[in-house]
């Protein structure tokens, strides 16, 4: 979980867990506004089309936000450190999540208004240079071990 420890110890992150609605299993999600992370519950555990529209969400487009679902904590815990290896000390990844997590709450209006940013290709929900931000990491992690 050092993945996470940091975020939380360093940046001042919060750690939400909650239980899936339609079904067994838990949430994790990690994100700096505790505010937005509880809306982010609400939306998951709300109606019908805007929770299973976010889980959706989740699983596809914005497989790069540091959530993960599992059937128990602990597995859940597993995977979202194992999530955010690559990524978690990267500023431009965390401002990314930021931003996603206000625009997923601004664009939910009970219905399918997250679906329709989504397909509309939002920047705010989509990671456009998040595969760079990996890479680069990945050659800021592997210059690190050289020194």
């Amino acid at each position: 979980m050092e993945n996470i420890n940091y975020l939380i110890e360093k940046h001042w992150w919060t750690l939400l867990a909650f239980s899936e609605r339609y079904g067994k299993g838990t949430w994790v999600a990690i994100g700096l506004q505790d505010g937005v992370l509880t809306k982010i519950q609400d939306i998951k555990q709300g109606a019908d089309i805007e929770s299973l529209e976010l889980g959706y969400y989740f699983n596809e487009d914005g497989y790069w936000l540091p959530v993960a679902f599992a059937e128990n904590l602990k597995d859940a815990l597993n995977l979202l450190n194992k999530k955010i290896e690559k990524v978690f000390k990267n500023s431009e990844w965390q401002n990314a999540v930021s931003e996603a997590y206000e625009a997923i709450v601004t664009y939910n209006d009970g219905s399918y208004g997250l679906a329709n940013k989504v397909r509309e290709r939002d920047h705010l929900l989509l990671p456009p240079s998040f595969q760079e931000v990996v890479k680069k990491f990945s050659v800021l992690n592997n210059e690190e071990k050289k020194n």
